[in-house]
């Protein structure tokens, strides 16, 4: 189309005249071609250019002679010919087409088949004859640079008609079937000004492995360096979504460990590894199965077929073998040697999900059963792991299946029973192969498993191999040599050996410093550090003060909530009397009793209370404690064995100002005793009732009238002036009830609230003779509490529909309004006024729940109180700022502030046991009681997810210092570890390390290679990660420094522990216990982070302040600071980030106090 051209004069039209193009070379005339079509083109030459002479052929060539003037002349055979030199436009294009389409792939744009043999020298190009004979021509002159030619293109209405096209078209397809042409590779010698283009925009392929997992098969990856990654950042940030590695990946090494630091050194077809860290693993990477990797080769053809995706394996090498069908019955193996005693069959499958040797499901699972004792009896079976059949009975099955007579056990190829259908379903989900035997005593590690060396077949020898060089899963002996039993006590003892020992190696064994402490009866041996650490066996300079209480004591008391003069809340929890003042958000503690506070009474001057404590470690019997609330000091006590087993009622009279003192033995006949508190005189004693005994009262007009109620008792007693008490029982005659909660009204009349939901008044008449005033249903569960809030105004509080209700008492007790409290805050315990004489409905409620809310009848209760409900186990504190995790059986998962605030708090559905929080502060791991684990984000307490972990309570959780591993010690006795990977919200599976005895604490060392657990025995097991087993050597191990030191086991802490002496004559420390239930051992530990302090608790509810190291020593034992702040186990204590305070747990209260270190 003629193109109008504006120039700056005007828009005078000219008429449209070729353009002039010079030509420098054969490619920028293809280019011309495949813009413009197929029209001519008028060729000029430039200054100075001459023809191109024609090529020569190589020296040595018969097959043609070359002439003078540069014509060609065929040889005698004819059958060849010498390319044509193009003398005109229209050669010239043909020619330039025609080797086009001998072009490769990525150079040639219009070609539509594939030709082979263009060579190019300089600016000539020369097509050779296939035949044998060729012709000779002179050599081409160099092409002079800058030079070319000039054409002149046509527009396309002066170009070639279709029909013309068609005819060239045709005219060169039969030019091309009677020349051939040599070879692809002469192409790539060719140089050309795209040649760099095209290697530089070239896609590459290279696959990428996860460092140290042999298992992964690789993510493989096509890109153009430049154009879809510009630097090896970014790439490592694509490969980071797609593998998972603790912190992403952030180094490249290629298969020899050398890192790749430039994205263009990245070859095409290679293998590197990507790590998180600098440290590069060589293990076998690409591991498919044993003896078959799917590590690409590099000098294999490019075109792969990608990996199949499968299932996560563990990080242990498992050989999964299909076993050839037998022939007839339970014997020999199909394609094996036909014979009993041959060797069977064994055909290695590649781990794969969807393989016929591991095809699993949710019911059902195939496996391969093997007679220990001949293993050429051996049988595919199909298992049903539903089955209401125990697990005893289908081991006698199978047994009868493969010949073994009275099978009772079933093991896995490396030696581990297997106990239950559970730990086939989960603990050996990728395991084909077991073996069962009859129960025999023979053990390889355990069991008697292809000891015999007659069936080790090459696979095995492999096996081995790989085991012993990268400390898998351990290696199976042979009979040459002799197996070794596992021990069943603590590998903190000797360490094993193989046959008798030497006389020199019992004498090194000797030479090694040790000591041996007897815990429990059991003997075991701790070794010396090589550098004995300094220690002082004094107490340390700084002490423990009582910061703060969380929660509230109402799971199991009542009438414990009242308001002091000064506005405080008065409560108690465990030993510790609470002052809780909500104005100024402070508390203040009474901490004089030395066993858990079971009932409590203020004085009608509020200025005095009365707490009585029931019988615990610290005192053999029941006390009572007088104190006042001003300075907290003690003011009388009334002990001395008076109260057996506790007190379980205390009141102050009412007539006489407080001067008698009322309460009631919780030993077997429910002693009620009064006393002059002030002068300490016992007044009278009398024997209640042989059931349980709610409380006791003062009548508010006679000093010497008592009632007492409890289950199915309710009685007046009158003292008289000798002591006696007369007792008249209110429920003769009638059916009997628990009473739970009494009043009195302005009258004098009797107020009673039972387990039935009634509510009752008792009047006397003038026969003196007490009967029912009134009587009705308030609530449709138990009445927990009543509160007269005025002479009209009777509260009643329900202990399980959560109502609290209010009733006219000059009205009949009509019913005036109700309210409900947060099915989270649980039933009513106790009502208490929030103003002293005033009647604006404003209360406090405690509730079953530990819990403590404000509100009234017009308006919605908040909380003021938090605390966990039952027991308390859990506890972690934050790596990064000042708060702490707790977890408990209420199922409730809570985080809570230095600052004594509840930051939030979220539901689990189970019981919680233990917990641990990520390195990077970033989720929460909870254990629970039925073996599942819970993750939850730190930041608002919302559920990342839930795994099943094993069957049983996981009694100990931790991070690993990189936190790249989190391990789980459970009551199996076995640790499951497990990879984390993007911050605590991916965890893989590749355990466990099996152990017997259950586990309580758990501690990782510095480089995060090896774990230390202690048992419930109180035996010390050091484990090595990367042998997936225990460490046989503690020898060596003694000098290993540990992130944390919460294990109650060890060379530092032994001097912690109580009672322990020494025996010269044994040269063995011991504690004297015999009966464990009775003994005092430790419980938790806590080491601080300035490695300073050491904080212990006991079975008996102490607290201990030791320097940090704590041996034991003959000289000079250790001294400490010692609390006592509750009379149960502390279950677990804890150093907060600056050791600036230190929280403790109680287990079975579930108490949570927060100490200040001062």
């Amino acid at each position: 189309m003629p193109a109008s051209v504006r120039g700056a004069g005007g828009n005078r039209r000219r008429p449209w005249t070729p353009p002039i193009i010079t030509i420098t070379d054969t490619d920028a005339e293809r280019d011309l071609v495949d813009l413009f079509g197929e029209g001519d083109f008028r060729t000029e030459l430039a200054d100075g250019e001459e023809p191109s002479p024609p090529p020569l052929p190589p020296e040595g060539d018969q097959s043609s002679t070359a002439t003078s003037n540069g014509k060609s002349s065929s040889s005698e055979t004819g059958n060849s010919r010498l390319p044509k030199i193009p003398t005109t436009v229209k050669e010239e294009k043909e020619e330039m087409l025609l080797h086009s389409a001998a072009a490769p792939p990525s150079d040639r744009r219009w070609a539509t088949r594939r030709k082979t043999g263009v060579q190019r020298v300089g600016a000539a190009r020369t097509r050779t004859a296939t035949a044998p004979a060729q012709a000779a021509a002179p050599a081409a002159a160099p092409a002079r640079p800058g030079a070319g030619r000039r054409v002149r293109v046509r527009p396309h209405s002066q170009m070639a008609s279709p029909r013309e096209r068609e005819a060239a078209a045709a005219a060169r397809a039969k030019d091309d079937t009677a020349v051939g042409y040599e070879s692809d590779s002469a192409w790539d010698s060719v140089p050309s000004r795209y040649s760099d283009a095209s290697g530089q925009w070239r896609a590459r392929r290279a696959t990428f492995f996860r460092n140290g997992d042999p298992w992964f098969q690789g993510l493989q990856m096509r890109f153009v360096p430049g154009r879809d990654f510009a630097s090896l950042e970014a790439l490592c940030a694509k490969i980071s979504d797609r593998i998972d590695l603790p912190n992403g990946a952030r180094y490249v090494f290629t298969m020899d460990g050398t890192r790749v630091r430039l994205i263009q050194e990245l070859q095409d077809g290679s293998c590197y590894v990507c790590s998180s860290s600098r440290t590069f693993q060589k293990v076998p990477y690409g591991m498919k199965s044993l003896g078959r990797r799917t590590q690409p080769d590099p000098e294999s053809t490019p075109r792969r077929e990608k990996p199949r995706r499968h299932r996560v394996k563990p990080l242990s090498p498992v050989v999964r073998r299909g076993f050839g069908r037998t022939a007839g019955g339970g014997g020999s193996s199909s394609g094996g040697s036909g014979g009993s005693g041959g060797a069977p069959a064994e055909v290695t499958e590649p781990v794969d999900s969807g393989g016929k040797g591991g095809r699993r499901s949710g019911d059902g699972r195939v496996i391969k059963i093997v007679n220990n004792d001949d293993h050429s009896v051996q049988s595919r079976v199909l298992l049903n792991l539903k089955t209401c059949q125990p697990f005893e009975d289908v081991l006698l099955d199978l047994g009868q299946i493969i010949k073994v007579k009275n099978a009772a056990k079933m093991y896995t190829t490396w030696g581990q029973e297997v106990k239950s259908f559970s730990q086939l379903r989960n603990d050996f989900a990728e395991t084909d192969t077991f073996y069962l035997s009859g129960g025999g005593q023979t053990t390889v590690r355990g069991t008697k498993v292809t000891t015999d060396t007659a069936f080790r077949t090459l696979e095995d020898r492999k096996l081995d191999k790989i085991m012993r060089r990268y400390n898998s899963e351990p290696t199976l002996p042979g009979k040459d040599r002799k197996a070794q039993p596992i021990r069943g006590r603590a590998d903190s003892a000797s360490v094993p050996s193989v046959g008798p020992r030497t006389s020199a190696e019992r004498a090194s064994e000797a030479e090694k410093p040790r000591i041996k402490v007897s815990l429990l009866g059991l003997t075991r041996t701790f070794y010396l550090p090589s550098r004995h650490p300094r220690v002082n066996p004094l107490p340390p300079d700084r002490r423990l003060k009582l910061d703060w209480v969380h929660g509230y004591r109402g799971v199991d008391t009542s009438h414990n909530l009242w308001l002091l003069p000064s506005g405080e809340l008065l409560y108690f929890v465990a030993t510790i009397a609470v002052l809780h003042n909500r104005r100024s958000d402070t508390q203040r503690h009474y901490t004089d009793h030395t066993a858990d506070i079971q009932s409590m009474d203020l004085h009608p001057s509020r200025h005095v209370v009365a707490s009585g404590q029931r019988a615990g470690p610290g005192s053999l019997y029941g006390a009572v404690r007088v104190w006042g609330v001003d300075r907290l000091d003690t003011l009388h006590l009334l002990a001395g064995g008076e109260f057996q087993m506790g007190v379980s009622a205390l009141c102050f009279s009412i007539r006489n100002q407080g001067a008698h003192l009322l309460a009631v033995d919780d030993g077997e006949e429910h002693l009620m005793s009064v006393w002059t508190w002030q002068s300490q005189q016992l007044l009278g004693r009398v024997a209640t009732h042989h059931d349980k005994i709610h409380g006791a009262k003062f009548h508010p007009m006679d000093n010497n009238l008592i009632v007492t109620y409890g289950k199915d008792h309710l009685s007046f007693w009158t003292r008289r002036r000798d002591g006696i008490f007369d007792a008249v029982d209110l429920f003769a005659g009638s059916a009997r009830k628990t009473v739970l909660c009494v009043a009195f009204e302005v009258g004098g009349d009797l107020i009673t609230g039972d387990n039935e939901g009634f509510i009752t008044t008792w009047t006397i008449d003038n026969d003196g003779d007490y009967r029912k005033k009134h009587d009705f249903e308030a609530h449709s569960c138990p009445v927990s509490s009543l509160l007269l809030l005025s002479e009209i105004t009777l509260l009643s509080g329900g202990e399980k529909d959560r109502r609290i209700c209010a009733w006219d008492c000059g009205m009949d007790y009509d019913k005036r309004a109700e309210t409900r409290l947060p099915e989270a805050a649980g039933g009513i315990r106790t009502l208490c006024p929030q103003k002293i004489g005033t009647n604006d409905g404003n209360i406090y409620a405690g509730t079953v729940k530990n819990m403590i809310l404000e509100g009234s009848l017009m308006r919605r209760f908040h909380t003021v109180v938090f605390g966990h409900s039952r027991q308390l186990w859990g506890l972690a504190v934050c790596h990064e700022e000042e708060s702490f995790v707790t977890a408990g059986h209420d199922r409730i998962v809570a985080k809570w502030s230095a600052k004594h605030k509840l930051l939030w708090k979220s539901p689990i559905s189970s019981e919680g046991v233990a917990c641990s929080i990520h390195p990077l502060d970033t989720v929460v791991a909870v254990g629970s009681q039925d073996g599942y684990l819970y993750i939850f984000k730190l930041s608002d307490g919302a559920q990342v997810g839930s795994f099943r972990v094993c069957g049983q309570p996981l009694n100990c959780i931790s991070y690993s210092p990189g936190g790249d591993m989190l391990a789980i010690g459970a009551q199996t006795g076995s640790i499951y570890p497990y990879k984390v990977g993007r911050d605590g919200t991916v965890y893989v599976k590749f355990g466990p390390m099996q152990g017997s005895q259950p586990l309580t604490q758990l501690d990782w060392s510095v480089d995060g290679e090896y774990l230390r657990t202690v048992t419930s025995q109180h035996e010390l097991v050091i484990w090595n990660k990367r042998a997936m087993g225990r460490d046989r050597a503690p020898y060596n191990l003694r000098d290993k420094h540990w992130m944390t030191h919460t294990c109650t086991v060890g060379y530092r802490i032994l001097g912690a522990w109580p009672d322990l002496h020494f025996i010269r004559e044994l040269g063995v420390w011991s504690d004297s216990y015999v009966d464990a239930d009775k003994a005092k051992v430790l419980v938790t530990a806590c080491r601080s982070f300035d490695h300073e302090l050491l904080a212990v608790g006991d079975s008996e509810g102490g607290l201990q302040l030791y320097r940090y190291p704590c041996p034991l020593s003959k000289r000079d034992m250790p001294q400490c600071h010692s609390y006592t702040p509750q009379s149960a186990h502390v279950a677990c204590t804890r150093f907060m980030r600056t050791d600036r305070h230190l929280v403790t747990v109680g287990g079975t209260d579930a108490t949570l106090l927060q100490w200040r270190v001062v």
